[in-house]
């Protein structure tokens, strides 16, 4: 009665396992992932996954765990990975708030050029456009100062922190 039982949970597990798909995707550092859900992949991933298809087993390659180095402990080796992960990070995040340093200096100068024109031009239109440009330009100073304050606590090289600030200088404050 035991193996029956055994055999026929073991029959339900098989089972349920050849219903679930695999999911694979290359992270910016070059490392294959494989998961069962697109949860189980890192957030840089989502989006670009690859639903693996059953095949041949035959054009599966294994590439082993890279071997440690006499003399050096697997926690160091961990320990090194992780802190290799973190910087990936802080330059990614480095990356990305300057990036939106760039998109606010571009917004916030658009919306000056827009403004300066209409004033010049003045005509019908002139004043829904001051006033719409007015409106960016303070969005602009918003997004900023939440820039800013982002910045502040961000642990990220005070050199990028430097050059983020830079871009910031060019929106302006007050007219």
């Amino acid at each position: 009665m035991r193996l029956l039982l055994m055999t026929a949970l073991g029959l339900c597990l098989l089972v349920s396992t050849c219903w679930g798909q695999t999911y694979s995707c290359r992270d910016a550092s070059g490392q294959l992932h494989f998961a069962d859900s697109l949860q189980g992949l890192p957030e840089e991933c989502r989006g670009k996954e690859n639903v693996v298809k059953p095949g041949k087993v035959d054009n599966l390659n294994f590439v082993p765990q890279t071997p440690v180095e006499p003399g050096v402990s697997r926690e160091f080796q961990e320990s090194v990975e992780a802190a290799d992960q973190r910087l990936l990070k802080k330059q990614q995040l480095a990356k990305d708030l300057k990036k939106r340093a760039e998109e606010l200096a571009q917004s916030y100068q658009q919306a000056v050029t827009e403004k300066r024109k209409a004033k010049r031009r003045w005509d019908y239109q002139s004043r829904e456009i001051v006033i719409k440009a007015s409106n960016d330009i303070e969005e602009a100073r918003l997004g900023k100062q939440r820039l800013l304050k982002e910045l502040e606590v961000a642990r990220i090289a005070s050199e990028q922190k430097k050059a983020i600030q830079e871009i910031l200088t060019r929106v302006k404050e007050s007219d």
